[in-house]
């Protein structure tokens, strides 16, 4: 298919020759060197676009290794907001015990707080049964010293 191609372009420049004077040897020959530069041409645009094939193929592949890398990565960073998430539903619950315990702490600081206000308000005025006992000393006193006199 090639060779009726280049067949078909040989023989349009043999009939320009005959029409522009040239000889048919002369006019061949300048098709072939036209021919061969084509294909030289032809030949390192091919090797520009298998290097740049190359080069793109390696670029292909370490952006798959980045994108590997980028999934691992993502992976670890899940199981460890994973184990973080637990962390902070084990903190809250400690949290919430400590929080009831406080409380309950608080209520019973209360309590020991007015059972000590009570106590100390019964220390603080004295009571019948105190003045009662004074009173029995001095009339204990009274009668031991009217005896003597």
């Amino acid at each position: 298919m090639k060779t009726i191609g280049v067949i078909g372009v040989l023989m349009v420049f043999l009939i320009a020759a005959v029409a522009s004077g040239q000889t048919p040897t002369e006019k061949v020959a300048e098709a072939a060197k036209k021919v061969e530069q084509t294909a030289q041409q032809a030949g390192e645009t091919a090797k520009k676009i298998n290097e740049t094939a190359k080069e793109a193929a390696a670029t292909a592949k370490e952006t798959l290794a980045t994108a590997n890398q980028t999934a691992a990565v993502a992976k670890e960073t899940a199981a460890v907001a994973k184990e973080t998430g637990a962390a902070a539903e084990k903190a809250a619950a400690v949290a919430k015990e400590t929080g009831a315990a406080a409380e309950k702490a608080g209520a019973a600081a209360e309590k020991a707080g007015a059972a000590a206000e009570k106590a100390a308000a019964k220390k603080a005025t004295p009571g019948f049964e105190t003045i009662f006992a004074a009173l029995g000393l001095l009339a204990v006193a009274f009668i031991a010293l009217s005896r003597r006199s």
